[in-house]
């Protein structure tokens, strides 16, 4: 892996590395190093890198943790977190996601379920989607105290899917049980992140961007439940908005969602 990091500095993908065996959560070291010379501009983007992963966070708290059968990195970047399409950045970063694993394991399809999932879809004899596996997630962070830098966390199964994740009602499943052809940590590293990074400066052309996500969200169109804070919503996704909030159908009314965990989802009936 340390080999496959230097290639990536030498071929300008990002300009500094962290790479630990063992940490918390690349997130809290990249927003930990916030206020030292490591966030300057001239290395950033910075990637922070971990074969284990002890203390890894999920979205609205919950717990994301990671052993060498995955892959979890964080990338530091220098962004203008004012611009208007700052919203899409966890956007951005899914498809991002999904293109670069798919570069990897053609011909294998990979979904978003809004806001963070990347998963792929299980179908049954008759093609028709039968269940969601999540493969994997995203966690964007900032910090307060510094301005126009963002924290992208991605955490990949790659040859064993955790037999539990705290975050997702999905099961978990690892790119090995349906990739065609072995895939090494380091071809997805370096694959995730040129994808993500090219993804986030096409921020600057939106359309593109919705489109490309729009046609892989899998939960356009399907009965689906969602929550947030304390409350459970039901009703059925119009799809995802321009500015990147879910659309939800709910008792004649269409709501525009910007957070929530989406808990379960209606694929038959």
């Amino acid at each position: 892996m340390r080999l496959a990091v230097s290639e990536m500095i030498d071929e300008g993908l990002v300009r500094s590395c962290v790479y630990t065996e063992q940490t918390g959560s690349t997130n809290s070291d990249a927003l930990q190093s916030l206020q030292t010379d490591a966030a300057a501009p001239s290395h950033l983007p910075r990637l922070y890198l971990t074969d284990r992963q002890t203390s890894g966070r999920g979205r609205q708290g919950n717990q994301w943790h990671s052993s060498n059968d995955s892959l979890t990195f964080s990338l530091l970047c220098d962004f203008d977190l004012q611009s208007p399409n700052a919203a899409l950045v966890s956007i951005a970063t899914g498809i991002g996601v999904a293109q670069g694993i798919e570069h990897c394991c053609s011909p294998l399809r990979v979904m978003l379920k809004w806001p963070n999932d990347i998963c792929a879809i299980e179908t049954d004899r008759k093609g028709q989607i039968r269940q969601l596996r999540k493969l994997g997630g995203i966690l964007i962070e900032t910090s307060a105290s510094a301005a126009n830098r963002l924290v992208i966390g991605i955490g990949i199964n790659v040859d064993r899917a955790p037999e539990q994740l705290a975050d997702s009602q999905s099961p978990a499943l690892a790119l090995a049980d349906i990739a065609q052809r072995s895939v090494g940590r380091e071809e997805l590293l370096n694959a995730i992140t040129a994808s993500v990074l090219e993804s986030i400066s096409d921020l600057q052309i939106p359309e593109r961007l919705m489109g490309q996500y729009r046609s892989r969200c899998v939960l356009t169109g399907r009965a689906i439940s969602l929550r947030q804070n304390d409350q459970l919503v039901e009703g059925v996704c119009r799809g995802i908005s321009d500015e990147g909030s879910l659309l939800l159908e709910c008792n004649g009314q269409t709501l525009e969602l910007r957070s929530g965990q989406v808990q379960r989802v209606r694929f038959s009936g």
